[in-house]
């Protein structure tokens, strides 16, 4: 799964801004896919770097398909930052419902999930 994060997908930029993805894959496979991910956006000269950040791709989180659940990484006593981040993830690709599964694996503790599951799947390519 790829998916828009931060203030792309919460509808806050601005002409500085650039565009945080999330991105998942399977177990074993995170750092293959870390390296080859920055390395094909370096190459293609999009990733953030430097004073080079407007417009550009910043890779700003990476999981695994068994480590979904954001609680475990959640502030003791509450995290309103991460809850937030959680609620409004936007894919843009989603394998093998890997979407679906971000949002049962998060609804219990972020408020409002399911609620904005149909809103932040309309950005997936394909129709989703």
């Amino acid at each position: 799964m790829v998916a828009v994060c931060n203030s792309l997908s919460m509808y806050s930029v601005d002409e500085d801004s650039d565009i945080d993805l999330f991105i998942v894959a399977s177990p074993g496979r995170i750092w293959t896919v870390r390296i080859l991910v920055t390395l094909i956006f370096q190459l293609l000269g999009v990733r953030r770097y430097g004073k080079k950040v407007s417009g550009r791709f910043c890779l700003s989180f990476f999981a695994t398909t068994d480590g979904l659940d954001m609680s475990e990484i959640a502030l003791d006593g509450g995290d309103p930052y991460l809850e937030t981040w959680v609620k409004y993830l936007a894919p843009v690709l989603d394998k093998n419902a890997t979407y679906s599964a971000f949002v049962e694996k998060n609804t219990h503790w972020v408020s409002g999930m399911k609620e904005n599951y149909e809103r932040n799947r309309r950005y997936l390519l394909g129709g989703g």
